[in-house]
């Protein structure tokens, strides 16, 4: 019977373990010491789980952010609610371009949705963006929106969100990084330990292709006290990309599954290009089942560009003017300061309401003092 490679290698500790047990003088303990030290750390570097961890971080900064950072895709998003017979409940159009220093989404939702969106602004269409200069988020209704400007930012390199996420954090959870997460938290953080303990309890090698390998693992998150396990594939031709999963938490009133796969394709130098991810979505407590959804994000339009002009990535992209007070190079710490705009439309909106107000309050105070004439004359 022939002998798999991890056979071979437990064979070799079982060796250097027997030999370690035979040596009774000081010197051939040392050299049999020396020699199970050997061949546990070789063994730990040809192993799955010691290839991932070691490769992970190295593929990551060398490979998946230099490619992340010049990436530029088009998004179809269908959510499927299987509770309503199957009926479409969302469907989004999305744009994602990345660079090292600017940054944008774009989302469309192709009519009212009618479960809750799983971002925010709720129910709403949006672009939210960065450049060298400012964040700003445009916002507008399901269809063909017209756009309004909502918020702009001062953004830095070291600026924060209102959740604390950095720009960094902002692009690892993008979806064109989908096939980098286990549920929402980046492969890379959890093997550094970011995301709390991070425990892999089996790992094994697809017989038929050694490059797949399933790893059994559980998370205890260092803030959330939602415990989280179940298996996942992954891909180490592919930089330890994410080829299928099965993902289950735990919160005190409710659980919720997930299960998936990712479609890729991939690139010379290694970089898994996501084309597809396929979901399934299912939430319970112990009286019924919450929701039961399909979700998939088709991609299409994929390409690299080098060098992205900073103008794709500013108002006037979206027929707004420059905002004042956002001139290059304005000092920061991190911390925001918050400009409002609105457009025209939106101020016409609000000057008709204000019309409209006083009217009313003009017509009340008119009959209240006929009522009051009328009272009076009958006394």
């Amino acid at each position: 019977m022939q002998m798999s490679g991890l056979d071979r290698e437990f064979l070799r500790i079982g060796c250097a373990i027997l030999l370690i047990s035979w040596c009774r003088s000081g010197t051939a303990f040392l050299i049999a010491t020396a020699f199970a030290s050997t061949v546990l750390a070789q063994t730990k570097e040809k192993s799955p789980v010691g290839r991932f961890e070691a490769e992970i971080p190295l593929r990551w900064n060398a490979v998946v952010l230099p490619n992340v950072h010049k990436l530029q895709c088009s998004c179809v998003f269908t959510q499927t609610n299987k509770l309503k017979h199957n009926k479409i409940s969302q469907k989004t159009h999305e744009e994602y371009k990345l660079s090292k220093s600017f940054f944008l989404h774009r989302l469309e939702h192709e009519f009212p949705p009618e479960d809750i969106p799983t971002y925010p602004p709720y129910g709403e269409s949006f672009v939210f963006a960065w450049n060298s200069r400012y964040r700003f988020t445009v916002t507008g209704r399901p269809g063909k929106p017209a756009w309004r400007v909502k918020e702009i930012k001062h953004w830095f390199p070291d600026s924060v969100d209102e959740s604390g996420a950095d720009s960094a954090r902002i692009i690892e959870l993008s979806e064109p990084l989908d096939h980098f997460r286990l549920w929402n938290f980046p492969i890379p953080n959890l093997v550094a330990g970011k995301e709390g303990k991070f425990a892999i309890q089996s790992a094994r090698e697809d017989p038929k292709d050694p490059s797949l390998v399933r790893i059994d693992f559980d998370l205890a998150h260092y803030i959330e006290t939602v415990p989280m396990a179940g298996w996942a594939k992954l891909d180490g031709k592919a930089c330890w990309c994410v080829r299928s999963y099965d993902i289950t938490r735990r919160w005190p009133a409710y659980q919720m599954r997930w299960r998936g796969q990712n479609e890729y394709r991939v690139t010379k130098d290694g970089f898994p290009v996501l084309e597809k991810v396929s979901r399934h979505s299912t939430c319970w407590n112990e009286e019924e089942k919450l929701h039961d959804l399909e979700l998939v994000w088709e991609f299409s339009n994929q390409q690299f560009r080098d060098n992205i002009p900073e103008s794709e990535f500013r108002l006037t992209a979206f027929g707004f003017p420059e905002p004042p007070g956002f001139a290059e190079g304005t000092p920061g710490s991190g911390q925001s300061q918050t400009l409002s705009l609105q457009s025209e439309s939106d101020q016409s909106l609000w000057l008709w309401i204000v019309i409209a107000a006083g009217t009313c309050i003009v017509i009340a105070l008119v009959l209240g003092a006929l009522a009051r004439r009328r009272t009076v004359a009958k006394a």
